[in-house]
């Protein structure tokens, strides 16, 4: 018996070693014919790193532009000089500064021009000046901002410059006024040349050169790019010619339509693969020998009885060592939380695959109703779906399930189910259901057994306050999640603009207004309230700016909001120009976060009113300064003037050519008396003192403070004094000689 059972230990052993020997040669050989694939792999992963690149750097480069383009285009000296029909010298040269200071603070910028269509002119940065449309030298530019019904492009290569145009047109179409800022095409292109390898330039296809840089490598020089010109595709790997011309990954920028270029050493890579390749069979090799050594020792125990393993194994746990029982326990939990981790690492994997067909759109060839199978989801590709974006954790007749731990503890894959007890209450709970988390919001992925219920559903979310959810159309299948997804991020991130129980439903956004049209109307009128001090009158048409701007989409909502926000920001005076413009964009940053944060749109109004009482304050207490100022000067004039019979408030008021009524309320406001009576008490009090110092006569005295009517200087002194003239010069008179008597 004993000499069968080390037969069967060595045939076994045999049987392993044959086994591993043949997975060593399979393995061999799977590595052998991937090497290729491996090649192109990484090859196709060195393409997807420039096309992320590419796009990054395209986007910062057009977020950038659009930001400092469009502040200067909507400069109130700009404004008016792009607008108005009479342009003065005076404002022609601040907005020329202006401009001026834009083109020097960014050193890829070349020029700047300003078409007013009213007066067919043409203002240039440039030293050769500013002309009419049939004069103006730049002629190629004179076509493109005179152009009719033209749709720009985002930006335009005019040879050694790149152009990007910003226009406003009229009803029917046409360009009113138009600014073209003008980049040197060679700094432009630094923007873009940043990726950190070797052998990279940019190529213009139109004209079968490299733009960038001036010098380039022998390899880079070498280089056939006439397959780009031939593909149809954005980017991809073009494989040189042996001895001829080098490989080079390429990819395409949309907005200077360039493509970036980047040489690679194909054959370096395979080498390199090849040196992977080798050591993967060698850690292969290694793998198999220890695997045949732990196999030979465990078959030397092979007559060991199973029964004494077990009973060894219970005594080393401390549990009861004659039956094992504890040792089957302990390997039954073990499995079980086997289990319950694959539980959990599917549902996490469920989430993750969920949350990718919602932010990015799913490939036309995707099997979604497999995918779907695989992760144990109840939902039916086949059968429409609806989306709730919601910041709750839970829907009605929607619970959440948890997976469990064999130790009680709740694991971090959740996942959501139907609640049998609020289906039987409604009737009309989803009968299949998804959560994802996306941003710190919540989309619930639901499906009705049909169209009736989804719609009584929804009419009880979209009544729920609360909850604040958006609500999805009809998708049918999956592919047309992620365009939903978009627009319900939208909606809900203007949901504090959208009032009613119909902008819960996606199909709002499309009520909504296209375009960017600004209130510049009402916010003349806002600004007019703010300089009169008008705080009531200003809140009103705020209130009418932001009703009409609601009839527009979230992000014409957010841009004009900070539009105005800036406008207002920069009414507040007493601050330097170099602080004012970081204050500006300070501003700028600030109501965005606001917007961003708020729960209900009163966060925003009081932001806009704090703005707007600072505004009126500083408006009052610039009025206040302006009428000392004119109080102080009508004082200066009555006392220089107090000899003038003719001295009155209206003479006054022509002096310093303002209306009578005008200066008479100023001064009244600003000193608490009348002019009027101000000239009566000044010629009285230089009456007083003339009667008290000079020998003067009554009817001289009268003259010299500009009285001629003796009767009427007797009866106004007697009003101010209680006393006539000469009784008020006597009874001084009388407790002088007094006093120096009793002295």
């Amino acid at each position: 018996m004993k000499s069968s059972t080390s037969y069967y230990a060595a045939f076994t052993w045999l049987f392993h070693f044959l086994t591993a020997a043949l997975s060593f040669v399979v393995v061999v050989v799977i590595l052998s014919t991937a090497h290729e694939k491996m090649v192109l792999r990484a090859i196709s992963n060195m393409t997807g790193e420039l096309v992320q690149y590419a796009d990054s750097t395209a986007k910062q480069v057009h977020t950038m532009l659009t930001a400092c383009t469009y502040q200067n285009f909507y400069n109130p000296q700009v404004t008016k000089l792009r607008t108005q029909a009479d342009v003065s010298n005076f404002d022609a040269i601040l907005a020329i500064r202006v401009l001026n200071s834009f083109t020097s603070s960014n050193g890829f910028i070349d020029s700047v021009y300003v078409y007013n269509a009213r007066r067919a002119y043409v203002y240039s940065t440039k030293e050769t000046g500013s002309d009419t449309c049939r004069n103006f030298p730049d002629r190629s530019a004179v076509e493109l901002l005179t152009a009719k019904n033209v749709c720009y492009p985002y930006l335009i290569w005019r040879g050694d410059v790149y152009s990007l145009i910003i226009s406003e047109t009229d009803a029917r179409g046409i360009c009113t006024n138009a600014m073209m800022v003008n980049f040197d095409a060679k700094e432009f292109n630094k923007l873009y040349f940043q990726f950190p390898y070797d052998n990279c330039a940019l190529y213009r296809p139109d004209t079968d050169e490299i733009v960038f840089p001036d010098v380039v490598s022998e390899k880079t020089a070498s280089c056939d790019f006439s397959p780009i010109r031939n593909a149809s595709a954005l980017s991809g790997y073009v494989s040189g010619k042996r001895g001829r011309s080098a490989s080079f990954i390429y990819s395409y920028l949309a907005d200077p339509k360039l493509y970036y270029i980047r040489c690679i050493d194909a054959d370096r890579l395979s080498y390199e693969l090849e040196s992977f390749r080798t050591t993967a069979i060698q850690v292969a090799a290694i793998i198999l020998i220890s695997w045949l050594f732990v196999s030979l020792l465990i078959l030397i125990r092979f007559y060991v009885p199973l029964k004494k393993v077990v009973n060894f194994l219970a005594v080393q746990i401390g549990q009861n060592a004659p039956s094992g029982d504890a040792v089957f326990n302990n390997i039954d939990q073990y499995l079980q939380k086997e289990l319950v981790s694959k539980e959990a690492s599917v549902s996490i994997l469920k989430r993750e695959y969920l949350k990718q067909l919602l932010t990015s759109p799913a490939p036309d060839d995707a099997d979604l109703q497999t995918a779907f199978g695989g992760f144990q989801t109840e939902l039916d590709t086949s059968r429409p779906l609806y989306i709730v974006l919601t910041a709750s954790e839970f829907l009605p007749g929607v619970e959440r399930t948890a997976v469990q731990s064999a130790t009680g503890e709740k694991s971090a894959a959740e996942s959501v189910k139907c609640a049998p007890a609020e289906t039987a209450r409604q009737g009309d709970a989803p009968c299949a259901a998804e959560r994802v988390a996306v941003d710190g919001l919540f989309a619930f992925i639901v499906q009705f057994s049909s169209e009736e219920k989804a719609s009584a559903y929804f009419e009880r979310i979209a009544g729920n306050e609360k909850m604040a959810a958006v609500i999805s159309e009809k998708i049918d299948g999956a592919h047309g999640m992620h365009r939903s997804f978009a627009r319900l991020r939208e909606l809900y991130a203007a949901r504090i603009f959208y009032r009613g129980k119909d902008a819960a439903y996606e199909r709002y956004i499309d009520t909504r207004k296209s375009g960017m049209r600004y209130p510049e109307a009402i916010e003349a009128k806002l600004m007019q309230a703010l300089r009169a001090g008008n705080r009531a009158g200003a809140e009103a048409f705020y209130g009418d700016t932001v009703r009409e701007l609601c009839e527009y989409r979230y992000a014409a909502i957010v841009f004009n909001l900070k539009r105005l926000y800036i406008n207002l920001t920069a009414a507040l005076d007493g601050t330097p120009s170099a602080e004012k413009e970081e204050r500006l964009y300070d501003s700028a940053d600030r109501i965005a976060l606001v917007i961003e944060r708020a729960e209900d749109i009163s966060d925003i109004d009081a932001e806009y009113y704090a703005l707007m009482e600072k505004i009126c304050a500083q408006s009052e207490e610039q009025h206040k300064q302006k009428q000392k100022k004119t109080a102080e000067r009508i004082k200066r004039i009555v006392d220089e003037q107090l000899y003038d019979v003719q001295l009155s408030s209206k003479a006054i008021a022509d002096s310093l050519g303002l209306s009578d009524t005008y200066v008479s309320k100023l001064f009244k406001a600003s000193e608490n008396i009348s002019i009027a009576n101000y000239i009566n008490e000044a010629r009285m009090a230089q009456a007083k003192r003339l009667l008290l110092e000079t020998d003067l006569t009554i009817k001289e005295i009268a003259e010299r403070i500009g009285i001629s009517n003796s009767q009427y200087f007797y009866v106004l002194f007697r009003k101010y004094f209680s006393a006539s003239p000469a009784q008020f010069r006597s009874r001084t008179e009388q407790r002088t000689e007094k006093a120096y008597g009793d002295d």
